[in-house]
């Protein structure tokens, strides 16, 4: 009897509680129809924007709820992470920092929900600029933890690490994804949260350019997984997808990454709708594919669209603004748009740094972008200032030895060529090509670049034969991609002449032979390096003559 009466107390208990849950389901449910659905004519006269229609939630939820502080703690976190995602984070925040103050009350023994509410929270903290409070509220939601399930410790410290790459703190937060990553491996399989702990960090690893090969394998686990358990339009298998594809467009397959991009930006169009976060990163990750392409009508259509959608339905100070504004300076720039492009420039910079500060990733490559553009309109003490900023952050940032520290080491050394300090520009040259060899796959197409720069330099400056190495090197690689015909034949032209300058003319006469057609086809009469590529032929038929019949 007593055993039965145990038993039938329990389900008494268990059915009390289900019907409590359901009762506040039903009236947060009630509570964000009545609040965020477009208002009935009847009742209001008129549309309102989603901002407008959360800052009425604002108004009527505090008091709303007294007796029940679950709904208030569930409504200010649905509430904060909507705002967030417009891009307004101090209204975000005001939720937020109520939802923490009630939730370790409101539930005190759902860790991973109050781990929780401190995470979102933080993030919101980030982007005011209030970074040392999200640093020490994450200590917080690591501390709430205690002794909690494997499951709830991975979940925690992935988005922890998570936070801390995104504001700056690169290496500190994929330390802690990876230990998150290691606890997940011990969940049955297949399991969300270790899904979710793959894909955090192969999206961190693809974004931030570094272990490029580790990213995508990761995010191809991480897809495996979530279709075991969603159907193939889940928008999480969707970003899954759009990760591998922006991993592809890193690692130089751009035929590839175009292709899935396309269909992708298709299936969220139907699928999540025009607002969805994850279209406008894909759209933005296919803008750029179009402009490496050289596609730049419909780099600059995407890049339009993808703005004006961001501008209608968020804050101007959207970080997510400054990037598709960065995105459309670089199509500006190529249609011949220079004032559109500097004022793009500058908007994306201001709103940037507003949001997370000089010693953000984001920050010194939006300054390296920018210090590109001055160095093409001739701007050169502009340019270095800039790239000095940047270039300072991304070696605190990243270390000597990653892609876009030796990107902006390259553009360092493009600017005193430009200004033909042939001998002051070759140490960057070397330094950038150490850097991209250290960090890059062998073969990788940006080694292209910076080899063709060593090499002009080294030629310019009296070591044709180094030049004449690193050309060869550079056709090796080209040989293996698929390499524009122009850009091989202007590599063929200027190693014949090296090989002119070093008396191998056989050698330099068949490479004048192959590469001057292509070229004189491409550039139109009196181009700069057309110009260039004859004024070599011109030294080999001198070479040629001077040293008579064979």
């Amino acid at each position: 009897m007593i055993e039965a009466r145990s038993a039938r107390d329990l389900a008494d208990a268990t059915s009390l509680r289900l019907t409590e849950e359901s009762a506040r389901l039903h009236q947060v449910n009630a509570f964000l129809e009545e609040i965020l659905s477009s208002p009935d004519p009847r009742y209001g006269g008129r549309e309102i924007r989603v901002v407008d229609a959360l800052e009425r939630a604002r108004e009527r939820i505090t008091g709303r709820f007294g007796d029940d502080p679950k709904i208030e703690t569930t409504l200010r976190m649905t509430l904060g992470r909507t705002l967030y995602g417009l891009g307004l984070f101090e209204e975000a925040r005001v939720h937020q920092e109520r939802a923490v103050a009630l939730v370790d009350d409101a539930y005190p023994d759902h860790l991973l929900f109050r781990a929780r509410a401190r995470h979102q929270l933080a993030e919101s903290l980030v982007r005011v600029n209030r970074r040392s409070e999200a640093a020490a509220l994450y200590e917080e939601s690591l501390g709430v933890l205690g002794d909690a399930s494997s499951e709830t410790r991975a979940g925690v410290l992935s988005l922890a690490g998570s936070l801390a790459a995104a504001r700056g703190d690169f290496d500190a937060g994929v330390a802690r994804m990876r230990e998150a990553l290691a606890l997940s491996r011990t969940l049955p399989s297949p399991h969300f949260e270790h899904a979710h702990c793959l894909i955090r960090l192969g999206r961190h690893l693809t974004h931030a350019e570094v272990e490029l090969a580790e990213g995508e394998a990761l995010v191809r686990e991480a897809l495996s997984v979530y279709r075991e358990i969603l159907e193939e339009e889940n928008p999480m298998i969707l970003e899954a997808r759009s990760v591998l594809a922006q991993n592809a467009l890193q690692q130089g397959r751009i035929a590839e990454a175009c292709e899935e991009l396309t269909e992708l930006s298709a299936t969220m169009r139907e699928q999540l709708g025009p607002s969805h976060a994850d279209l406008f990163i894909t759209l933005a990750c296919l803008g750029r594919t179009w402009l490496a392409l050289n596609e730049v009508d419909k780099a600059r259509e995407i890049s339009r669209e993808v703005l004006g959608l961001l501008e209608s339905q968020t804050s101007a100070h959207d970080p997510r603004i400054a990037a598709s504004l960065a995105n459309l300076a670089m199509v500006l720039r190529r249609t011949g748009d220079d004032e559109g492009c500097e004022a793009a420039y500058a908007r994306a910079i201001e709103i940037q740094v507003a949001n997370f500060g000089e010693r953000n990733r984001n920050t010194a490559l939006l300054r390296a972008n920018y210090a590109v553009f001055l160095i093409q309109v001739k701007r050169y003490a502009e340019a270095e200032e800039e790239l000095d900023v940047a270039l300072a952050a991304q070696l605190e940032l990243y270390g000597e030895n990653h892609p876009r520290s030796a990107e902006t080491m390259n553009s360092k050394g493009f600017m005193l060529f430009r200004q033909k300090q042939f001998t002051a520009a070759l140490p960057w040259f070397r330094r950038a090509l150490a850097s991209w060899r250290a960090s890059l796959p062998e073969g990788h197409e940006r080694l292209t670049n910076a080899l063709y720069l060593n090499a002009t330099c080294e030629w310019k400056t009296g070591a044709p034969e180094l030049g004449a190495e690193h050309l060869r090197e550079c056709l090796e690689i080209q040989s293996n991609l698929p390499t524009p015909p122009i850009q091989r034949a202007a590599t063929q032209n200027l190693l014949a002449g090296c090989l002119t300058d070093l008396g191998q003319l056989d050698e330099a006469g068949a490479l004048f032979e192959e590469s001057l057609p292509v070229m004189t086809e491409f550039y139109p009469p009196g181009h700069g390096a057309l110009q260039a590529a004859l004024d070599r032929r011109a030294a080999y038929d001198v070479a040629r003559e001077a040293r008579g019949p064979e």
